[in-house]
């Protein structure tokens, strides 16, 4: 398989917008600092030829981009991590830009869009790098790329890499949706506050309650966490990934098995965190340490709730531990559920961890699963007039092991689970996995 970069460009938001707008970064935001980027793809399919892409399609993606990061300038913008006094801030001033690619790949579209075991390395062709960052005595870093890559008479894939300092999964839905919107329409953003106003951002960050304080203790937590400016992938990665879907009788029935009223995603969470566990056999001992780390949305948990087009991160970072006897036993899927329900109880109460307490770094050293996303997040609804995404992946969960996870795009209701690892792993983690669905 072969890729041809055809045209590589910087877009600017358009003319009319604002010449400066800060962000002020706060706690919800610097806990991201030292983490992989995020890398999506989004695979569509519409038949195009590449004469029709270069001379319709890509002239009406830049327009539209354009448009688009009027309303979302911090995605043009960078980041300024201070190395020795002050407090880090998002700035867009006038002239930055977004990184934006075309190009044009022989590969057959039709496996990278299923859901079995797929060769993780065919993917990396299709995620945009992050231009370099600049040093001084800041860190000035781009926080946002995109790639856009035609399969001729097959489809096209949007490949979107973004800092997770900038943004949640919401905020770059949010971005997405909004450029498609205008994209579908031939560049015409004229009625977006009509029908895009449920898209268009929110940036008052004094709506967070204690913000400026939070900011400046979390700060004094985690400045000394360098932060990932770029992200290459080391190949080959020896990893497949696959796709697993719950609908939703499958989620109702590992509800009935775990505690009483828990979520859609404690008990998926839950569910995915005991499969690991079984997946490592007599490898580890009973008495060892199992953690799981994700997000849980804070919005709605503070005494006055955020909007839900909020621009920035809402998010909670969430550390939940248990032991590996205890999640790959019987009851396991009961003891996982508790632990990260306690674990959210303590995230969102007086006894709060800060992140130099829980030693970010040093937990992933440890047997932690990560699980990015959850099953409200819309990664199928971004439409540029070709339909919606045939396929979306979370290309980033090779760097780390973590799991992706969002709203099933065929089932009202269920959950789409992506997973990365050795070929031989996905085959046993599949055994286990259909095996707990049928107990």
């Amino acid at each position: 398989m072969a890729i041809k970069i055809i045209e590589h460009c910087q877009v600017a938001p358009s003319p009319d917008t604002a010449a400066e707008q800060s962000l002020q970064l706060l706690h919800f935001d610097m806990i991201w600092f030292p983490f992989h980027l995020m890398q999506n793809l989004f695979f569509y399919s519409f038949r195009c030829s590449e004469s029709r892409f270069s001379d319709t399609v890509v002239p009406n993606l830049k327009k539209s981009l354009s448009l688009t990061l009027k309303q979302f300038p911090p995605l043009a913008g960078k980041i300024i991590f201070p190395l020795f006094t002050g407090m880090p801030v998002s700035r867009y001033v006038k002239g930055d830009s977004v990184s934006l690619t075309f190009a044009v790949s022989d590969d057959d579209l039709i496996p990278l869009t299923g859901n079995l075991s797929r060769d993780s390395d065919r993917f990396h062709d299709f995620v945009p790098e992050l231009p370099p960052a600049d040093y001084t005595d800041t860190i000035d870093f781009y926080v946002a790329a995109i790639q856009v890559t035609l399969f001729p008479d097959q489809g096209i894939c949007i490949g979107f890499t973004n800092h997770h300092a900038i943004g949640d999964g919401l905020s770059m839905i949010a971005f997405l949706q909004t450029w498609a919107m205008i994209t579908k329409l031939n560049g015409d953003d004229t009625h977006l506050l009509t029908f895009g106003q449920k898209y268009l951002p929110f940036y008052d960050r004094s709506a967070v309650p204690h913000g400026d304080k939070l900011a400046t203790e979390h700060w004094n937590n985690v400045k000394t966490y360098m932060p990932t400016v770029s992200l290459t992938t080391e190949l080959p990665t020896n990893k497949v990934r696959a796709t697993f879907v719950l609908n939703d009788a499958e989620t109702l029935k590992l509800k009935k098995r775990g505690p009483p009223n828990v979520s859609s995603f404690v008990i998926v969470c839950a569910y995915l965190w005991t499969c690991m566990a079984k997946l490592a056999n007599d490898e580890v001992v009973d008495d060892e340490a199992e953690y799981l780390a994700c997000d849980a949305h804070s919005h709605g948990r503070l005494n006055t709730p955020l909007p839900e087009t909020y621009f920035g991160n809402r998010f909670e970072l969430v550390v939940a531990e248990s032991t590996h006897g205890r999640l790959k036993g019987n009851e396991g899927i009961v003891f996982a559920a508790e632990a990260i329900e306690k674990a959210i109880q303590k995230t969102f109460g007086g006894d709060k961890k800060s992140p130099d307490e829980l030693d970010i770094l040093g937990l992933m050293e440890k047997r932690v699963l990560g699980v990015g996303g959850s099953p409200t997040f819309d990664m199928y609804g971004a439409d540029f007039g070709w339909g919606r995404p045939e396929k979306y992946e979370a290309v980033h969960i090779d760097c780390d092991g973590s799991v992706s996870m969002c709203k099933s795009r065929e089932f009202e209701g269920g959950v789409e689970i992506g997973l990365s690892m050795s070929k031989v792993e996905m085959d046993a983690f599949e055994v286990i996995y259909r095996q707990g669905l049928n107990e």
